[in-house]
């Protein structure tokens, strides 16, 4: 497929003011919800924004937009399409599915479908949580994965169990919007050929993260530019 012939998938198509900013030549996508998500080069738009230029897009698609181009780039590893799908569901993009490459493969690669199944379920939807051997056994798995210690305290009690959940559930959809985040602005640094700033974004999030994949993604990342200038 040609550079810059890469469609996104239905699910995500964007609206008709949405496309119009698109085929702007002189007004880059308003993919963006905070300063430092704009593209590094991006010229002025032609026109002022104001309230007819119709509305931003919503926090978590901005960033599965972001993640599913830089995905579809081959930036990320895993199936694009399907990570889009999840994170459209979801509103949070599955790392552990599309996540950074790197030159050395990661010993840390979890698999987080159940644990974001069980969540949509109990803390969106509202349905109860049971406690089933299998739910025992995946919470406790998941809360090792994140970092929460004493798991099988927590299992004691459904308000135990429901608090867990809820923290695992954090851990991975706040981890993942901060680490797809920084890799987006380390993206645009590398391309601007500013590996300073590249590499900041990856301490920055070594700084915060405290789950042992995000922490590795990152330190991974930060590896990969070691010989750069």
């Amino acid at each position: 497929m040609r550079a810059g012939s890469r469609r996104l998938p239905a699910l995500l198509r964007l609206t008709t003011f949405e496309r119009a900013a698109t085929s702007t030549p002189r007004c880059r996508l308003r993919l963006h919800d905070n300063p430092d998500s704009r593209p590094l080069s991006a010229p002025p738009c032609s026109h002022p924004r104001g309230p007819q230029s119709g509305p931003r897009l919503p926090v978590w698609k901005n960033r599965c937009l972001r993640s599913w181009n830089n995905c579809a780039a081959g930036r990320l590893f895993g199936p694009c399409t399907d990570c889009l799908r999840r994170c459209e569901g979801q509103h949070v993009w599955p790392a552990d599915k599309c996540g950074p490459k790197r030159k050395r493969l990661m010993t840390t690669q979890p698999d987080w479908d159940a644990i974001r199944d069980l969540s949509q379920r109990v803390l969106r939807e509202g349905a109860p949580l049971v406690l089933t051997e299998d739910t025992r056994a995946l919470l406790h798995r998941t809360a090792d994965e994140v970092a929460i210690p004493d798991a099988t305290s927590a299992l004691q009690s459904d308000d135990g169990a429901l608090a867990l959940l809820r923290e695992c559930s954090h851990r991975i959809s706040e981890g993942s919007n901060r680490l797809m985040d920084a890799l987006d602005r380390m993206y645009r640094h590398q391309d601007a050929g500013n590996y300073e700033d590249a590499r900041k974004e990856m301490r920055d999030v070594l700084s915060v993260e405290v789950v042992p994949y995000y922490r590795e993604a990152a330190q991974g990342q930060l590896d990969d530019m070691a010989d750069t200038p």
